[in-house]
């Protein structure tokens, strides 16, 4: 049986088995922690982002009065942050989509900060010593790996879950052998996906 997280209450209640009464306590110390270290972050390099991409002066370590657009971005993300909080945002899949995307776009990323990084032309006497760049290699073919797999996973999903409308047999009774095509999908989750199949047909 698959169970669908779509709220903290939810999350914390997942920790139960795990955590036990204090399951609650420790999933709001998480979110408190995650959101002290985080939203600075996040906010912080938006507005470098956006400051470095427009041309504008601005650092944190400028005071608001010499650096007022970079401080009107960091005010413009936190806003939307609380916005969408409140405007019916399910706030678990917008992260769990948001460290998907992470996850696609770290491997190009990564690749560009090595190949910048490893070029003498650019960096001078300061490249990237070849450990560095061992170690950058092998953290691009672990995630390439890793974001490769996911799309595999995702589109062999879809397929199994197309094939369910294979699933009626003789006189429109539910026919098991199409179980076989759910092959790595839990027996309730297969059941169900081929059942589902059936009825539509």
């Amino acid at each position: 049986m698959t169970t669908q997280i779509t709220t903290a209450r939810q999350a914390a209640e997942a920790l139960r088995p795990l955590a036990g009464d204090g399951a609650y306590l420790l999933f709001t110390l998480g979110l408190i922690g995650t959101g002290m270290l985080g939203v600075p972050v996040l906010v912080g390099s938006c507005a470098y982002a956006v400051a470095e991409g427009a041309g504008w002066r601005g650092s944190m370590g400028d005071k608001p009065g010499r650096a007022p657009l970079f401080y009107a971005v960091m005010a413009v993300a936190m806003a939307l942050g609380l916005v969408l909080n409140y405007v019916g945002f399910n706030a678990v899949k917008m992260l769990f989509w948001s460290a998907v995307i992470n996850g696609l776009l770290a491997p190009p990323l990564i690749l560009l900060v090595i190949l910048l990084t490893s070029s003498r032309k650019i960096m001078g006497q300061r490249v990237n010593p070849p450990l560095l760049r061992y170690l950058g290699w092998a953290t691009f073919a672990v995630m390439t790996a890793a974001a490769v797999g996911m799309i595999g996973g995702q589109l062999r999903g879809w397929r199994n879950h197309a094939s369910a409308g294979d699933c009626h047999g003789p006189a429109g009774r539910f026919d098991p052998s199409c179980l076989r095509n759910f092959a790595g999908v839990s027996r309730d989750s297969r059941r169900d996906g081929c059942a589902r199949g059936w009825r539509r047909s």
